[in-house]
């Protein structure tokens, strides 16, 4: 009786278990193969064999050759290369193959089984098979997906990394690594491994930024950097991430992102800004030219309607011949500036080609002789302590302008109780020359225009033909050039402007 009430209790348990099964869309099977008849058959099978194969049971209960004939010609030979095995080495067997149904057409089947022989030496197999389409879907979709991303990142030479911030754990693709020249074997696969190579000048922006988007501050991490290569130079790099996971706390758990070589661009980005430096310093050399012209220019033109007027004015023929001997020498150094003018205009980048030999000595002379008739009108005296054999390498209508302009300023703002002198002196360093121009004038009161001395149409006297142009002229020129000037003053008491002059000069 006992034995009865168990068995009872145990088909019960089965019809159970069955009606559970029934529910799935999966088919519970035994299969059995006869080596003698070399035959299949499905002793049992649960009802989901209808979605799996399209075939009742007793279609197959006897013969499995109507559920075989809707494997796919390409995986049918595999399926029985794994029941074969299963055979061989009577272990349990896991298949993925396809089908063809006459409704559902193709569907992916994943099979399971777990062998055993029975009394007459036929082998079953009692097992599972359920349908895995979707998931086939979804892992091909995600492989497009992988090979469309890998392809791209191949074509584009850009490297992937992932990294598991609660770890410092990291990985880098190939593309990354090969881009610092390592090989996959040298490449540590941590964080702190690419960090620690990242330019120190570099890093504090680097980190800041990692920790921008960890906190969440940012919608995603971007970041330019140099990075030390295999070879110990440096490459430029565009970093850039997301975080893709963040625990309960909100805290950033891993993040992914991509590496790109921008070494290039940054080299034309340089030589893009290196050409925007070269242009500005043109403009500013034409605006300079400019201004040449229009000021040695028009102090060319005064001394003309000057000495003329005074030439009508005369009256025996020996003094109209002087002051035709004064035009003549005005005359003679307009075509030499405007020569030296010309040469301006050829000149663009390369300045310091085009510096000739000038004597310092010489050109105070010339330019005394310009200046005769201020320095005559105003009983100017001029102390020429220039060495006779010194020279400067300068662009000659440059070095005219700049001295010219410091010495017809000292005669312009002479004080009005005491005739102007000025002292024109040279101390001669390793590198350096120093041309100091002191005066006796008005002087400047630097506490109020001293930022404002170069300027552009600044003026501080109240003359009226000042015109705040020459001073500025004159920096200009000298900061072309590489050179600098400085000023000390003191209102009534004169002034001395003194120039530096960088690796110009020689002695004859």
């Amino acid at each position: 009786m006992a034995a009865l009430r168990d068995n009872e209790v145990l088909i019960k348990e089965n019809e159970v278990l069955l009606e559970l099964f029934e529910q799935t869309d999966g088919l519970i099977y035994q299969l059995r193969y006869c080596p003698d008849s070399n035959s299949y058959s499905f002793p049992f099978c649960s009802h989901g064999v209808w979605n799996i194969y399209e075939c009742t049971h007793e279609q197959i209960k006897n013969d499995a050759t109507p559920a075989f004939d809707r494997i796919h010609r390409k995986d049918i030979h595999g399926v029985y290369q794994v029941i074969q095995e299963s055979i061989r080495t009577h272990s349990n067997w896991n298949c993925d193959y396809r089908v063809l149904l006459p409704e559902k057409g193709m569907r992916w089947l994943r099979a399971n089984g777990s062998i055993k022989k029975d009394d007459s030496g036929c082998y079953l197999w009692n097992g599972y098979i359920y349908d895995i389409t979707k998931q086939k879907k979804v892992e091909k979709e995600l492989l497009d997906s992988k090979q469309r991303l890998q392809f791209a990142l191949e074509g584009s030479q850009d490297g992937v990394w992932d990294w598991n911030v609660k770890t410092d754990t990291a990985y880098y693709s190939d593309e990354s690594i090969r881009m610092l020249g390592f090989t996959s074997s040298e490449f540590d696969q941590t964080a702190s491994f690419w960090n620690d190579r990242v330019h120190k000048n570099d890093q504090e922006a680097y980190y800041a930024d990692i920790k921008r988007h960890l906190n969440g501050i940012s919608p995603y991490y971007s970041n330019e950097h140099r990075i030390r290569c295999k070879d110990n130079s440096y490459k430029w790099v565009l970093d850039r991430g997301k975080v893709i996971e963040r625990n309960e706390q909100g805290e950033a758990i891993r993040v992914i992102g991509t590496h790109s070589d921008i070494t290039f661009q940054k080299h034309r980005e340089q030589e893009f800004l290196t050409t925007i430096d070269i242009v500005e310093a043109q403009n500013e050399r034409l605006l300079n030219f400019a201004h040449i012209v229009s000021h040695n220019l028009r102090s060319y033109s005064g001394n003309f309607e000057s000495l003329l007027g005074m030439m009508n004015q005369s009256d025996t023929i020996d003094e109209k011949l002087e002051y035709v001997q004064y035009l003549e020498q005005v005359s003679s150094g307009l075509s030499e500036t405007i020569d030296h003018l010309n040469k301006i205009v050829s000149i663009q980048t390369k300045v310091s080609q085009k510096r000739e030999a000038i004597y310092l000595y010489g050109l105070i002379d010339k330019i005394e002789i310009i200046l005769a008739r201020e320095i005559e009108k105003n009983n100017v005296i001029i102390h020429n302590n220039i060495p006779e054999n010194l020279q400067i390498y300068y662009i000659p209508a440059y070095i005219e302008s700049i001295i010219f302009n410091l010495i017809s300023n000292a005669i312009k703002y002479k004080h009005p109780d005491r005739n102007p002198v000025i002292s024109i002196d040279t101390i001669s360093l390793k590198n350096q020359l120093i041309v100091k121009i002191s005066d006796n004038g008005l002087g400047i009161d630097l506490n109020t225009y001293g930022d404002k001395l170069f300027g552009m149409y600044k003026t501080f006297h109240g003359n009226e033909d000042a015109k705040g142009i020459g001073l500025f002229i004159t920096k200009n020129q000298l900061v072309t050039m590489g050179d600098d000037i400085v000023v000390r003053s003191e209102v009534n008491k004169g002034s001395s402007f003194q120039i530096t002059f960088n690796n110009k000069i020689s002695e004859a």
